[in-house]
């Protein structure tokens, strides 16, 4: 209970952290889970990399930092190998067809850094894209477009004049009455919050196919009661499968 508490608060202290991690990891993989999961790790050294896919359903699961999970033997954590890939499993209401699209696919990647929150490296993060994608911009292949310190209105605007096949967010994300928000920003460079819903409204028949939300909290959904798709994740599935 001490434990979830502090998870809560979103406590920093390391050795926490770690203590939680292995709390975590100790949860999943148990007992027949635990084995098979050190038999597929086995695999890893002989060149092969491993996939953790983890399908949540319980809000209450979901709320969990499962990307904190640390291997008590190795120790170190998962998200931090090499050799593992930790990703959570949104399930959809119906199969997602593959995106087929006429080159040059179009890529939008939407910056907030507003200055009365925390600042974040975004200039680092828009530089690895920029260098992935530079071998398939210059083959043409793919349209490149980069929106920094991005408003409900830039985006708005950037979807209905450039049709971007994907969105990729970069930024915060919070909670506000249990509702999922990205912090854009406002006229003022200040916070602005759009809420999931109203991305949901957004992306609603736009030409977007898939999106990256790399903010804090995108992985919950609403609490027990909550609001019908309050979450960023719901709210963007709710959107993308009726695209």
């Amino acid at each position: 209970a001490e434990t979830l508490r502090r998870l809560e608060v979103h406590d920093t202290d390391e050795d926490f952290l770690q203590d939680a991690g292995i709390r975590l990891f100790e949860a999943l993989f148990e007992a027949d889970v635990g084995r098979r999961f050190h038999s597929s790790r086995g695999m890893t050294a002989h060149g092969k990399g491993l996939r953790i896919r983890l399908r949540l359903d319980p809000p209450e699961l979901q709320a969990l930092p499962w990307e904190l999970m640390r291997d008590p033997e190795k120790r170190e954590f998962l998200v931090l190998s090499k050799r593992t890939l930790v990703t959570r499993y949104l399930h959809a209401p119906r199969p997602t067809p593959p995106m087929e699209v006429e080159p040059p696919l179009r890529l939008l990647v939407a910056v907030a850094a507003p200055r009365n929150v925390m600042p974040l490296d975004t200039d680092k993060e828009v530089r690895h894209i920029r260098q992935a994608m530079q071998p398939l911009v210059d083959k043409g292949l793919v349209n490149l477009t980069v929106e920094h310190h991005v408003t409900k209105r830039s985006l708005r605007q950037h979807l209905l004049d450039d049709e971007p096949h994907v969105l990729h967010y970069i930024g915060h994300g919070d909670l506000a009455d249990d509702r999922g928000v990205l912090l854009l920003e406002d006229g003022a460079g200040r916070a602005d919050r759009l809420d999931g819903p109203t991305l949901g409204i957004l992306l609603t028949g736009s030409s977007v196919q898939m999106a990256v939300l790399n903010a804090c909290l995108t992985a919950r959904e609403a609490p027990p009661g909550g609001p019908d798709f309050a979450g960023r994740r719901a709210a963007f599935r709710h959107a993308v499968f009726d695209i």
